[in-house]
């Protein structure tokens, strides 16, 4: 009886083990660490008490359509203008994904002890769990990209209209989420292409599928026009080199963790076993195409465009297929006891060991964050600064090198400053002039022109961001009698406070 019994319960008490596990490391003191720059980009677009104005905000400085911002809006409008509501709509996708990536395992391998390591690889992800964390809307996307294909996946075992239904809005979901996971669609549609002509039976269904898809993108065109014509400003990485793609999906695979993963499996002995059970090769297609086409799509448009993405943020829809790869590596050994949990125990470990537990004494969480102390440094500001004093500041925005422009959109600049506005209890007391992102021709006069503008003043606060921050300041002591006052530095954020050591001689008239 007592056999019998855990027989039942195991099987249901492992994926609920493993989920409240995700959840545990998604939920530990995710409001701890400071909000860093990306996020005061999703705080500044919901400030406002308007929604219509949010959409705007979104619209037009944003990649990313206002989808994921009304979930933000909702939230801060609910709980307040503070971590905790900008970075709750993200915990709650992000909970949700490996109990999500559970049942696609399901469906991709047929095999329920496969789709247990999906669930445990997710559960455990440090990148999974950052972008939970975050305000910002990778988790949404990644949520939907992961919706999108276990309905897909359902489409293609069985034709149900519930099921075609919420393929469309899972795929849209995507899409208006993080404009680059779109590609899920490119993806499928190959994916779909390449089976046999019995899974294609249903291409009537598939066609108008598709075509629904197209409609449903049309409102984002717009913005996807605007955001291509300011492509250049927004290109912050620089050009890739030519194994810039193989290095990004080594990068996705998590090296150290797969081959200690890969050792395990080979120590183990034959997959002979398991052959039987591996998913059919158009599933294993479907991993390897979902890993490895957005790369190489999105590596030949950075080389022909000159404009890099490839970037793992921006290419995270390549994250899950990753992690499935994992999974099904895991899959490969005989189905023995204890042979079976050998790789889990092996990828656990190494998972804990490596990724997870080193961040817990720097962030307070169980993944790495960018230490950035925007809020302290505004602290300081309110301390130590005079309303007279000059402050040049560097928030880190790539659209900073716009500011050099005669008159600069008020829109832009508001977007610019705010890591350091919104932290000001006054912010018009002060004179605040932003620096731009880089030092190059196009900045070069613009930069010197604030310097001359700052040796006019006898006290001038230099706060932001490395490199600029500190070749300003040398220019202004080798150009003019000015000596250090002060040096702050939190986190990432660094400060000096620069002083004329004489008078100036008085204007003339």
């Amino acid at each position: 009886m007592d056999r019998a019994r855990q027989s039942v319960l195991l099987p249901s008490l492992l994926p609920a083990s493993l989920i409240l596990l995700g959840a545990f490391l998604r939920l530990y003191h995710f409001t701890t660490p400071d909000l860093w720059i990306d996020e005061y980009g999703t705080w500044w677009v919901v400030a406002p008490r308007a929604w219509s104005e949010v959409a705007q905000r979104a619209l037009q400085v944003q990649g990313q359509s206002p989808f994921y911002y009304f979930f933000v809006k909702l939230s801060s409008d609910l709980l307040g203008l503070s971590p905790l509501a900008f970075r709750l709509p993200s915990l709650l996708f992000g909970i949700g994904i490996p109990g999500l990536a559970y049942l696609v395992g399901l469906k991709m391998f047929q095999d329920r002890h496969a789709a247990l390591l999906a669930l445990a690889a997710f559960a455990v992800n440090e990148r999974m769990i950052f972008y939970s964390q975050e305000a910002r809307p990778y988790a949404l996307a990644l949520f939907c990209t992961l919706l999108s294909f276990l309905f897909y996946l359902s489409l293609l075992n069985a034709e149900k209209l519930s099921a075609r239904i919420g393929y469309l809005l899972a795929t849209g979901g995507a899409y208006y989420a993080h404009f680059l996971f779109g590609f899920i669609v490119v993806i499928q549609l190959l994916h779909l292409l390449a089976r046999s002509d019995r899974a294609r039976s249903h291409s009537r269904a598939w066609t108008l599928t598709f075509l629904l898809l197209a409609l449903i993108s049309l409102p984002g065109v717009p913005q996807l026009l605007g955001l291509f014509a300011r492509r250049e400003s927004l290109n912050w990485l620089s050009p890739p080199g030519a194994f810039a793609p193989l290095e990004l999906v080594v990068q996705f695979l998590d090296p150290w963790i797969f081959s200690a993963t890969a050792f395990s499996v080979l120590a183990i002995g034959s997959t002979a076993a398991r052959r039987d059970q591996l998913p059919d090769q158009a599933h294993g297609g479907l991993i390897l195409s979902w890993l490895l086409l957005p790369v190489v799509f999105f590596g030949v448009v950075s080389q022909l465009s000159g404009i890099s993405l490839l970037y793992s943020r921006y290419l995270l829809l390549v994250a899950p297929a990753a992690i499935f790869a994992v999974a099904w590596l895991m899959a490969l050994v005989p189905q023995t006891q204890p042979q079976k949990w050998i790789p889990l125990v092996t990828f656990l470990t190494v998972t804990f060991l490596w990724n997870l537990l080193p961040p817990v004494p720097v962030s307070g969480t169980f993944c790495r964050w960018l230490n950035q102390g925007w809020e302290s440094a505004a602290q300081e500001l309110e301390t130590s600064a005079h309303p007279e004093d000059l402050i040049l500041y560097r928030t880190g925005f790539v659209e900073a090198d716009l500011l050099r422009l005669p008159n600069p959109d008020p829109m832009m600049v508001s977007f610019i400053e705010w890591p350091l506005t919104a932290n000001l209890s006054s912010p018009q007391r002060y004179q605040l002039t932003g620096l731009p992102f880089r030092e190059n021709a196009q900045t070069a006069t613009y930069i010197s022109s604030l310097v001359d503008r700052a040796r006019q003043r006898d006290r001038v606060w230099v706060i932001g961001l490395e490199p600029l921050i500190t070749n300003v300041a040398h220019a202004l002591m080798r150009g003019a009698e000015f000596e250090v006052r002060k040096r702050i530095r939190y986190g990432s954020v660094e400060g000096v406070l620069l002083e004329q050591t004489r008078k100036r001689p008085p204007r003339t008239q």
